[in-house]
C-alpha cells in the first residue's frame, strides 16, 4: 500500500486502460515528471520517472517487539528512522535489506523469510521540497543479536508516542502499525 503524506502536485489523468485480473493501469502527467500507476487489489505501486532526481529509493526493516517498534539514531543526526537504506546499483530490494540491516544492526536478515509490509511515500527529511523519499518495508526474522553499529548511536524500542521524533515517512509508517492495531 503506497501512502501519501500530502498530494506531490496536481494530477491530471489523461487515460485508463482496464487490464487483466481487475488491474488498471493510469496514465498521469505530474507538470515535468512522468508517472504510470498500476492498481492491483489494494497495493498502489507508483513508477517514476528517476531521471528527475525527485525521488530516493530506500528499503526498511519492520521488527516490532512487545508491540513497539524498532528505531534507530544514526551519529550526528537528530531524527530517529526505521532501519534501512538505500539501494545500491543491482541490488534487490531484499540484498539491499540484507546488507543495510547488517551494516546498522549487526544481524543477519534470513531472506528467504523477508515478507513485504507496506510502501509508503512522502517529503523526504532534510532535502527539498518536491524530494520524495519511497520507503519499501519489510518484515523479516534474523540471526544474531541486535546492536548499533558504528554508523548508529543508539537503538531502541518505541510505541506511536515516538512518532513525533522520526521523519515524515516514518509517521505514516507509525500510522499504519497503530491503524492495525500492532503497536502501542
Amino acid at each position: 500500500m503506497v501512502r501519501l503524506s500530502r498530494p506531490l502536485c496536481p494530477i491530471r489523468p489523461t487515460s485508463l486502460t482496464p487490464g487483466a485480473d481487475r488491474a488498471y493501469s493510469l496514465a498521469i502527467n505530474l507538470e515535468n515528471m512522468r508517472s504510470w500507476i498500476a492498481l492491483s487489489g489494494s497495493l498502489v505501486i507508483c513508477y517514476y520517472n528517476l531521471m528527475n532526481n525527485n525521488y530516493i529509493d530506500k528499503l526498511a526493516f519492520i521488527y516490532l517487539k512487545d508491540r513497539k517498534i524498532l528505531t534507530t539514531l544514526s551519529a550526528g543526526k537528530d531524527t530517529w528512522y526505521i532501519p534501512g537504506g538505500k539501494r545500491e546499483e543491482g541490488e534487490s530490494d531484499i540484498e539491499a535489506l540484507v546488507r543495510e540491516v547488517k551494516e546498522e544492526l549487526s544481524v543477519d536478515i534470513r531472506p528467504n523469510t523477508a515478507k513485504l509490509y507496506g510502501v509508503f511515500e512522502a517529503q523526504a527529511h532534510g532535502k527539498a521540497e518536491g524530494m520524495v523519499v519511497r520507503m519499501t518495508c519489510y518484515e523479516a526474522n534474523f540471526d544474531g543479536e541486535l546492536h548499533p553499529s558504528a554508523e548508529v548511536e543508539k537503538m531502541a524500542f518505541v510505541n506511536y508516542g515516538w512518532k513525533d521524533k522520526s521523519s515524515d515517512v516514518d509517521k505514516l509508517i507509525f500510522d499504519d502499525l497503530r491503524s492495525k492495531n500492532l503497536i502501542d
